[in-house]
């Protein structure tokens, strides 16, 4: 989650109780002996609906982020760009992929869709959406560092919208899921 919502959190809080405060401070809880408590009560559900939205809402766009377009020896994600493929086989394909997921920042600019030579966008294959991606990086003596990648997703082929996403658990199922998908053709 971005540091700007917990900042945010943190100032709700902290005013609703300061509010609170003011209210017994300046002695209204003898004049609504009743209502403060329920009044009290509303604000702090409404406290934490607001920021269980702002959570949800975060999580949804960082989803959206994650979302990478595949087309032959081509990869688009919207924060970061088209990136060409040398090839087209699964371990590549994925491999990029994770590469993509690795370095983004979450941002809010979003990248032009790829166009070819006359301005057409051009068509993808399939659609790789990842639910959750997480790269746990852990530093061993005297090696490199090694990477555990947590990668839970589902793959949409374009050419068959109706049919359902194929879901993955782990980089190995998405690298099955990319090799049977590697000889997809448009469906007449």
């Amino acid at each position: 989650m971005r540091k700007n919502n917990w900042i945010v959190y943190v100032i709700v809080l902290l005013v609703s109780a300061f509010l609170l405060w003011l209210w017994y401070w300046l002695g209204f809880d003898h004049v609504d002996a009743p209502l403060d408590l329920v009044l009290s009560v509303i604000w702090w559900i409404g406290v934490a609906l607001a920021c269980f939205g702002i959570h949800r809402v975060e999580e949804k766009r960082r989803m959206r982020i994650r979302t990478c377009y595949v087309a032959p020896n081509l990869l688009y994600n919207s924060e970061a760009g088209t990136q060409a493929l040398r090839e087209s086989d699964a371990e590549t394909v994925v491999l990029a992929v994770q590469s993509v997921l690795e370095g983004l920042e979450y941002g809010f600019d979003i990248k032009e869709r790829p166009e070819d030579a006359q301005g057409n966008k051009i068509p993808f294959e399939y659609v790789i959406s990842s639910e959750v991606f997480e790269v746990k990086r852990e530093d061993e003596e005297g090696s490199d560092a090694r990477n555990e990648v947590k990668w839970k997703g589902e793959v949409a082929i374009v050419s068959r919208p109706d049919d359902e996403p194929l879901v993955f658990g782990n980089v190995d199922e998405l690298c099955g899921i990319v090799r049977k998908l590697a000889p997809v053709a448009p469906v007449s």
